[in-house]
């Protein structure tokens, strides 16, 4: 009985061997940091300057993707922490009181965060709030030309910039506006265009009409996400480079994974978060491995922000269209 004893104790110690994850121990290198609505292991690797594979490690996790908010995961210990370089939005933010809290200007902020709405931002995602900023302003009449836009029902400072490709900010300081969520229909505004060149005229109709749609602009390596023909959210994103390029065309989304394994001639990346596919192998994702965004880095897919990539793959449902133009 003794042995039949020693026996399951063994078997067992060594099925708890091969079923409990291996735990780096936590010490004064590390902290406890409390994981908050929209945040993924992929984002909070980038906050404190680490990999996913560690952080599974150092927490025992089996999963990336099992962490809720709430959770209490140990994170290595920052170097420095005076300010951080980023603040995670949280319920009740909003642009101005992150601003203030930051002794930032909402036009500031903007810039850092090459954000084209004043007002829309989301719980959980990353706000870079260090970095060198210039207060926007108007340059002289020589380094700028102006054209008059009417504003229509149902337009927004937001989406009057994504039409003329410019940013709200400048609209903002252009105008002299004190509340950037505030424009009426009939109100006249300046749209400056930096450089002295002739503003080239509004964006081509719309190829979509109704319902939800990706605009992807691979010279400008940017996209805007529409609802019909007003568009909802906009960002420079990096597309594939001139030896791999994006394809063209009139597509929809086939398939959506929150996190795959992506390989192929030179790169081997785990845990590739947010995954949306529209032709073939080409897809949006989340990207932790640059922060080039806005000039061509990838194999033909199109690199996001993580947050920005976890937004549009929450927004944009199977069968949504994307159009990939010049």
């Amino acid at each position: 009985m003794h042995r039949c004893q020693s026996g399951i104790v063994i078997f067992l110690s060594l099925l708890l061997a091969i079923v409990m994850p291996i735990t780096v121990q936590a010490d004064e290198t590390t902290i406890t940091y409390q994981v908050h609505a929209g945040e993924t292991l992929v984002s909070i690797a980038q906050l404190f300057g680490t990999d996913v594979g560690y952080l599974m490690q150092l927490n025992g996790l089996r999963a990336p993707n099992f962490i809720w908010a709430g959770k209490k995961l140990i994170v290595p210990q920052p170097t420095a922490t005076p300010t951080p370089d980023y603040y995670v939005v949280r319920v009740g933010d909003t642009l101005s009181s992150i601003a203030l809290r930051f002794h930032l200007t909402v036009p500031q902020l903007m810039t850092l965060n090459d954000l084209r709405s004043s007002y829309y931002i989301w719980i959980g995602q990353h706000l870079r709030v260090q970095g060198l900023v210039t207060e926007p302003s108007p340059p002289s009449d020589e380094d700028i030309t102006y054209r008059e836009h009417v504003v229509q029902w149902g337009e927004t400072l937001a989406s009057i910039a994504a039409q003329y490709n410019v940013n709200p900010a400048d609209i903002i300081a252009a105008n002299s506006l004190r509340n950037a969520n505030y424009v009426w229909a009939g109100q006249k505004l300046r749209i400056p265009q930096r450089g002295g060149n002739p503003l080239p005229p509004p964006a081509a109709p719309h190829p979509i009409s109704s319902g939800k749609w990706i605009d992807v602009n691979v010279t400008t390596q940017r996209i805007v996400a529409y609802t019909g023909s007003m568009p909802v959210f906009s960002t420079s994103v990096s597309g594939g480079t001139p030896a791999h390029p994006t394809v063209l065309g009139t597509y929809h989304i086939y398939l959506k994974l929150p996190s795959q394994r992506m390989t192929g001639p030179g790169y081997d990346l785990p845990h590739v978060p947010w995954v949306m596919y529209f032709y073939s192998g080409y897809s949006f994702h989340g990207t932790y491995w640059h922060h080039n965004f806005g000039y061509p880095m990838s194999h033909g897919c199109l690199n996001m922000r993580t947050p920005e990539a976890q937004w549009l793959y929450q927004w944009a449902p199977l069968g949504t269209a994307v159009f990939v133009h010049q």
